[in-house]
């Protein structure tokens, strides 16, 4: 299956099915989907819009990284590899890269990848080459947008942390843009960066005594612990 049969939810790919207006019949395809995201369920929808039906004519094996151990990816991405699926559909850079160590031939569909051009997964954003296409969703101005958000939240605003992964190749884009973008609106970052799941106490602690007027979290695997609650105890122990 030709990576352009897919079509990306959101309206970031906009993909033809094999035939105009033609339903895929015959065939029973085998997608590859390399780690978790609420942004599969539009993908999904989006698949059956184009003909393409789970338990029909499509097979989805799905593999995702458990309990925040990023080293387990390289694994699966050779899993999906072996079974031979048709296409690989992946969240985030650390999966997107993992994807592509593993094969130069199958396509590889991309979502919430940040910077993908930045940190060399795609040559551009219009013409991608390789076996990789897909969506962005961060780049330099969406930093700045984000920062002149929250501090139209809090007028106040004088200080604030900014947790992420240092070993996933987007969130080193991220943290450096966002310091571009706290210098210029004149706000100071505390970046905290960690490796692994079992530094995040050792960050909130940091960060407690700090004492910034809030915190900012990257998207990324290892910090889903923080999407569960933590987060939320810390911003009320670091309020001013």
């Amino acid at each position: 299956m030709n990576r352009r049969t897919f079509a990306i939810g959101m309206g970031a790919i906009v993909a033809a099915p094999l035939a105009a207006a033609a339903q895929p019949t015959g065939h029973i395809y085998r997608l590859g989907i390399l780690e978790s995201s609420a942004l599969w369920e539009p993908f999904h929808q989006r698949l059956r819009e184009l003909g393409y039906v789970e338990g029909r004519n499509l097979i989805v094996e799905k593999r995702s990284v458990t309990e925040g151990k990023p080293e387990q990816i390289a694994v699966m991405a050779q899993q999906l590899v072996k079974i031979k699926v048709e296409v690989i559909a992946t969240a985030g850079a650390v999966a997107t890269s993992a994807a592509m160590r593993a094969t130069t031939t199958i396509p590889i569909v991309m979502i919430a990848v940040g910077d993908p051009v930045g940190i060399g997964l795609v040559q551009s954003l219009a013409r991608p080459g390789g076996n990789v296409t897909g969506s962005s969703v961060l780049g330099p101005e969406t930093s700045m947008k984000r920062l002149e958000l929250l501090k139209e939240f809090m007028p106040r605003l004088t200080k604030f942390s900014l947790l992420w992964n240092a070993s996933n190749p987007a969130n080193v884009i991220y943290e450096r843009d966002t310091g571009s973008a706290a210098r210029a609106l004149h706000v100071t970052m505390h970046s905290v960066p960690v490796t692994d799941p079992g530094q995040l106490e050792q960050a909130f602690a940091t960060i407690e005594h700090e004492r910034p007027n809030a915190m900012i979290v990257s998207g990324d695997l290892i910090l889903q612990p923080t999407w569960n609650g933590s987060s939320t105890s810390l911003a009320a122990r670091t309020s001013p």
